[in-house]
């Protein structure tokens, strides 16, 4: 019998982001928190809080507040989907976010950035001809051990200049 399909989270996208950071799918760990990148082991709260020059936050109130103070919006491109575990090369029969009414509503958003290859190749699938910069960022997620976290954070700061 197959499993159905697991929900994702909503979009954080108050006060008008400049910028989009998209994600795959939240992993096991974050849909049961009901928060974004809720892992201890993910390097997301670390590296946005480099990239903003702040100290990382501790609260998920203060992460969404420092996501708001500093105009990036965040969501998922997967909105539900059958997976198991949390890898991105264990989705199966994604249904996207809708990313282009979320772009209609939130007109400020200058560039996406998306967070991981799964990530990236969804959004260039869905979306080919979209007139914003695109650009893919390294996995924040702990199985993506082929970059320093250093190196994580040059590419990540390419947030700053958009």
């Amino acid at each position: 019998m197959a499993k159905a399909p697991l929900k994702g989270l909503p979009p954080i996208v108050d006060h008008s982001p400049r910028v989009l950071v998209l994600g795959s799918f939240p992993s096991v760990i974050s849909r049961k928190k009901k928060e974004y990148y809720a892992n201890p082991r993910n390097y997301f709260w670390e590296i946005i809080s480099w990239v903003v020059g702040e100290r990382p936050p501790i609260t998920y109130r203060q992460k969404r507040e420092l996501l708001k103070k500093h105009k990036i919006g965040l969501w998922d491109i997967v909105g539900s989907c059958c997976v198991e575990g949390a890898q991105d090369n264990m989705i199966r029969s994604p249904v996207l976010n809708d990313i282009a009414g979320l772009l209609t509503k939130s007109p400020n958003i200058k560039a996406v950035f998306l967070g991981g290859k799964k990530a990236y190749s969804l959004f260039k699938r869905q979306y080919p001809d979209l007139k914003l910069p695109c650009q893919c960022l390294p996995s924040t997620s702990p199985a993506n051990a082929s970059q320093s976290l250093r190196a994580k954070k040059t590419e990540w700061g390419k947030i700053k200049n958009a």
